[in-house]
């Protein structure tokens, strides 16, 4: 893959001078050259293209080089800029490069070298500056990702929080629901009524002391035991035999309602 274009903009109230540049540094093919004369038209070109570049004289009609390099850092424009100027008194080459110019070059002496110098400056401002724009966007993206991770992580944090309450709360809900059993089977245990609790099964999982006392049975054997063992007889109001699917366990199991205001007996296991 071929290096990209080095678009250069040369601004020079002498003619020659711009022709010359074009010639000695379009022999390099990746480099073309575009003339102007002064500041005025080098603005106007700048208004309607992109330049890698810029070479400018210092003294030029209405505003000169070093004028143009300010305006241009003014508006934080850092394109590449190298005087290129007769003129080699050392106040003029510090105010350049305190100007923000990228380097400067004196004219005279022989055209090939003298060119060749000025290409050289021109790929190394040209190579420096992409390199900073290339690392400058990349601190950008990194700024951009950095701060996309610490919103993530407050993000996260704030989710672990949510969590750590939402545990606390179930811890405490938990209590709560433990204390309210404890609540409810001292109730039941205290109760003067038998009760007897069910499993789907019919086995049964809990009965209270007076269940034990009007069934003649401990808990520990009442505890497993199933409606339909054939030891237990439920029987009616008159005695006579309860149909299984008349038990109260089953009928609530079937009809999955509530039974009360019927009254049924239970004979003993060891009845006779």
């Amino acid at each position: 893959m071929s290096p990209p274009h080095i678009h250069i903009l040369v601004v020079d109230d002498e003619p020659d001078i711009g022709i010359q540049c074009k010639f000695y540094l379009e022999r390099s093919e990746d480099m073309k050259v575009e003339t102007v004369c002064s500041v005025a038209e080098a603005m106007a070109s700048l208004a309607q293209r992109n330049y890698d570049a810029i070479v400018s004289d210092y003294q030029m009609p209405g505003e000169d080089g070093i004028q143009f390099l300010k305006s241009l850092r003014g508006k934080g424009d850092q394109i590449p800029f190298i005087l290129f100027t007769g003129k080699g008194r050392e106040e003029v080459v510090i105010e350049a490069l305190n100007s923000g110019a990228d380097s400067y070059l004196q004219k005279g002496g022989k055209p090939t070298p003298q060119y060749t110098e000025l290409e050289h400056r021109i790929r190394a401002a040209v190579r420096k500056h992409r390199i900073d724009r290339s690392l400058a966007l990349r601190n950008c993206e990194l700024q951009k990702a950095n701060d996309e991770l610490a919103a993530a992580e407050q993000e996260m944090a704030a989710q672990l929080e949510e969590i750590r309450a939402g545990i606390d709360e179930m811890a405490e809900s938990k209590e709560e629901l433990w204390e309210s059993e404890e609540e409810s089977r001292a109730l039941l245990m205290n109760l003067s009524t038998g009760v007897v609790v069910h499993a789907l099964d019919t086995t049964i999982l809990f009965s209270n002391p007076m269940a034990s006392s009007l069934l003649g049975l401990t808990e520990d054997q009442i505890r497993g035991k199933a409606a339909i063992d054939p030891s237990w007889n439920f029987l009616r109001e008159d005695g006579t035999p309860l149909p299984l699917a008349e038990y109260p366990v089953n009928r609530v199991l079937s009809s999955r309602q509530s039974f009360m205001g019927r009254v049924s007996l239970c004979r003993k296991p060891l009845d006779s």
